[in-house]
């Protein structure tokens, strides 16, 4: 202040002298001190307009992403039980059948021959121990008796149940209701057990089956939704966390998930590889524009408005979802932060706020906007 006093005097006594040898004298001096006086004047800190937004609570979804193969929700391989000739086979590859239905049939005339024998001989059974039993009620044959031919009976049905099985097995019928894959066979081929006639998927529901890290074991819940599309489609299946793999890859230090969504049109098979969006919590948070926050280090801070004033605020912040950030901690909702101009802002200026349009998203454009 002294320092100032003392330029002030220099400039007075300059102005004196030049006035005096010029003989000007009173004006020049009079006008030298009055621009001074002006200097000295309090013109108060220029007013910056800003554009401010309001903290709005909004629904989080905290998600994780991953890519996943598809698998029908049953799937099979069609093989024959025993070795034989095929008779006739109607395998409607790419067609939904029903369960029970029959794709092939091998000969059976041996089998049904041994099952008509077995079927007398049930009907002599059955016959003889129903003579057996009335005279034992009869006391006229022994309890001994009827014994031996319910034994003979049961034997009896035995067999025949036996030789059905054989006649059966030589039906091969689909399982459950499902699509028909591929086949190779032809009618006079013989098969054997190992081979593979075809394959039976039901879609009507598909298995998504993905990986995630171990540090989401314990995030992660049967229940929980998941949206997954596939690379060549922009269709979006939702569906939830079916089961939850109990192991951790000791190398990958990954564990293994399956989800399960409806199929109805019949659109995903299995193999598909699908991108998959998994929901682990959902949370209603304070949101403000992405725009509104300064990140300086590990550190993230707001500009908050209060009475024409900046005022600079330490904040937490979460998850970024469609362009607006989670406040964990820092602000409440219904504050109203700058989101343009944050270079040339300190705390404490004064700003003129300006509220952005309602509606619509912030963008880079408006961070110079006024």
């Amino acid at each position: 202040m002294q320092k100032g006093i003392l330029a002030v005097a220099c400039v007075v006594a300059i102005a004196l002298g030049i006035g005096a040898a010029l003989g000007l004298g009173g004006p020049l001096v009079d006008r030298v001190l009055a621009e001074d006086e002006g200097s000295e004047g309090d013109r108060g800190p220029e007013v910056q307009a800003v554009r401010t937004a309001v903290a709005e609570r909004t629904e989080i979804l905290d998600q994780f992403s991953a890519v996943g193969d598809t698998r029908a929700i049953r799937s099979v391989d069609i093989l024959a039980k025993t070795a034989g000739v095929v008779t006739s086979f109607d395998v409607p590859s790419g067609t939904r059948v029903d369960a029970g239905y029959l794709l092939v049939q091998l000969d059976d005339r041996a089998e049904r021959a041994v099952l008509r024998q077995v079927q007398a001989r049930l009907g002599n059974a059955q016959a003889t121990a129903d003579r057996t039993i009335e005279l034992s009620d009869r006391d006229v044959a022994p309890e001994a008796s009827v014994d031996t031919v319910q034994a003979e009976l049961d034997l009896a049905r035995a067999e025949v149940d036996a030789a059905q099985i054989e006649v059966d097995d030589r039906r091969i019928v689909a399982p459950f209701a499902g699509t028909v894959g591929l086949t190779d066979i032809e009618v006079g081929a013989r098969i054997e057990p190992t081979d593979v006639i075809t394959t039976l998927d039901d879609l009507s529901q598909m298995e998504v089956i993905f990986n995630l890290p171990e540090s989401l074991f314990t995030s992660v819940r049967q229940g929980q939704a998941l949206f997954a599309t596939g690379s060549g489609s922009d269709e979006v299946f939702e569906g939830e966390v079916a089961t939850v793999g109990t192991r951790i890859d000791p190398v990958a230090r990954f564990f293994e998930v399956r989800g399960v969504f409806d199929n109805p049109e019949g659109t995903l098979t299995t193999g598909m590889l699908m991108n998959v969006d998994l929901t682990l919590e959902t949370r209603d948070s304070v949101t403000v524009p992405e725009l509104a926050v300064v990140n300086v280090g590990d550190e993230s801070f707001v500009f908050v408005t209060a009475d024409g004033v900046a005022k600079e605020r330490a904040v937490r912040t979460g998850l970024l979802q469609d362009g607006s950030v989670e406040i964990l901690e820092g602000l409440e909702e219904g504050e109203s932060v700058i989101t343009s101009g944050l270079q040339a802002i300190k705390d404490g200026d004064r700003v003129e706020p300006k509220v952005a349009d309602a509606g619509r998203t912030l963008t880079a454009a408006d961070e110079t906007a006024p």
